[in-house]
């Protein structure tokens, strides 16, 4: 069971970073507190499994939508340094713009073959966050948008 958990997880990690990684820690943490206790560890993971089966939620009642909105706002608030407290309800309407945006640009014919078109919405997002009162510095010393570096390679498809 953990293993077919940890390969769903790996093979979605990519959608949403956030959420795979809690589930990651949620089997270490069931693994570590239940040790040998074999029945138990079964039934607490077939619990993960039923939930994991079951879909992603808006746990945090932000009404973004859970598959393509919730893992972008994710990201963005595990990085994201404010202390207004208005920042949570900013961050929705950020996430949900900035979706809508990257939405509207992919859909555009041609553009998953077109590297400028790529690097002209890479530099939207950046501009946008940005330009956001949300951006700052993670305790990690990271910035919000955290994208590639000056001289990275970029990837030809994708983030």
């Amino acid at each position: 069971m953990e293993h077919a958990i940890r390969f769903h997880i790996r093979e979605h990690l990519d959608e949403d970073p956030v959420y795979f990684q809690k589930l990651s820690k949620r089997i270490d943490e069931i693994l570590e507190r239940l040790k040998e206790r074999w029945e138990q560890i079964a039934f607490e993971l077939q619990e993960l499994i039923d939930e994991v089966d079951a879909g992603r939620a808006d746990d945090g009642q932000t009404g973004l939508d859970p598959t393509t909105e919730l893992p972008f706002h994710n990201v963005m608030a595990e990085r994201l340094a404010s202390s207004d407290s208005d920042a949570a309800d900013k961050l929705i309407d950020q996430t949900s713009d900035l979706v809508d945006r990257i939405r509207r640009t992919v859909g555009v014919v041609g553009f998953w073959d077109n590297p400028t078109k790529q690097d002209g919405l890479r530099e939207t997002v950046k501009q946008t966050l940005d330009a956001s009162d949300l951006h700052g510095r993670a305790p990690d010393g990271h910035c919000l948008h955290a994208g590639p570096q000056r001289g990275a390679r970029r990837p030809t498809r994708g983030w």
